[in-house]
C-alpha cells in the first residue's frame, strides 16, 4: 500500500496508523521540510528504522551532508527522468 502526503505534517499524521516500509520525501515541502520530518520520524521508536530517501534539487554539499547527518538513508537529485536512479535506490531498502 502507498500512502501519499502533501507535506511532512500530513506524512507524520498518516504514520500514526500506517507504518511504511520506506519514506520517500522531497527536501522542500510546505508546512514541514524534510529536515524536520526526518528528525521527527527518528524520534519515534516505532518509526526509527524506516528507511528514508530524500529527493532534492540541491547540489549543495552541505545540504546533502545535513540530510545524511539527520539519518536519511539515501538521497537523489531530482531530474526530469529519475526513474533509472530512483527505482534501484528504493529496491535497495525494500526487500
Amino acid at each position: 500500500m502507498i500512502m501519499e502526503a502533501s507535506n511532512g505534517e500530513e506524512a507524520l499524521a498518516g504514520m500514526e496508523s500506517f507504518l511504511p516500509d520506506l519514506l520517500l520525501t522531497d527536501l522542500n515541502m510546505p508546512v514541514m521540510d524534510a529536515f524536520e520530518l526526518i528528525e521527527r520520524v527518528h524520534s519515534d521508536i516505532r518509526q526509527e528504522d524506516i528507511p528514508i530517501i530524500v529527493l532534492t534539487s540541491s547540489i549543495v554539499v552541505e545540504v546533502n551532508e545535513k540530510v545524511a547527518m539527520l539519518g536519511a538513508n539515501d538521497f537523489t537529485i531530482k531530474t526530469t527522468d529519475m526513474r533509472d536512479d530512483l527505482i534501484p535506490r528504493i529496491r535497495r531498502y525494500i526487500t
